[in-house]
C-alpha cells in the first residue's frame, strides 16, 4: 500500500540507513516544526484574508431567505434625512458581516448596474 502514500514512502527511503538515535532526533524536529507551522498558520487565519475560510460558510449559513433583489421599503419617506447609509452605525449587523466574508473576487461587481453605467463607482477596493 506505499503507493497510497508515495511521498510518505520516498522520505522513508531517503531516511532508510539513518541509525536509531538520529532517526529518533529527526522525528522530534520534524514533529515540532511542523506543529508550530501549523499552530502559526491557524493563529494567522484571523489577520489575513484567509479569515473568509471561516467567515463565507458563516455568511451563508445566515443567508436570508427573501427573493435575490428584495429592497427593504423605506420607512417614513417624507421625513426621513438620509436615504441608505452614510455612517457604520446605519448598517444592518449582517451587512458588516457580509462585508467580512467578501473575498473581493469582483464577481458583485461585474453584476453591478452602477458599476456598468461607465460612472467612476467601484464596489471592490
Amino acid at each position: 500500500m506505499e503507493y497510497w502514500s508515495f511521498a510518505g514512502w520516498a522520505l522513508s527511503k531517503a531516511f532508510a540507513g539513518v541509525d536509531h538515535g538520529t532517526a529518533k532526533i529527526l522525528h522530534k524536529v520534524t514533529w515540532w516544526t511542523h506543529s508550530f507551522m501549523s499552530l502559526g498558520l491557524i493563529a494567522y487565519i484571523p489577520y489575513s484574508r484567509l479569515i473568509h475560510i471561516i467567515t463565507t460558510p458563516a455568511n451563508h449559513f445566515m443567508l436570508s431567505l427573501k427573493t435575490a433583489g428584495y429592497i427593504e421599503p423605506i420607512r417614513d419617506f417624507e421625513n426621513a434625512e438620509s436615504f441608505g447609509a452614510g455612517k457604520l452605525d446605519e448598517f444592518t449587523k449582517k451587512q458588516i458581516f457580509d462585508s467580512e466574508a467578501c473575498t473581493r473576487c469582483g464577481r458583485c461587481q461585474d453584476g453591478c448596474p452602477a458599476y456598468l453605467s461607465g460612472k467612476p463607482f467601484r464596489r471592490r477596493r
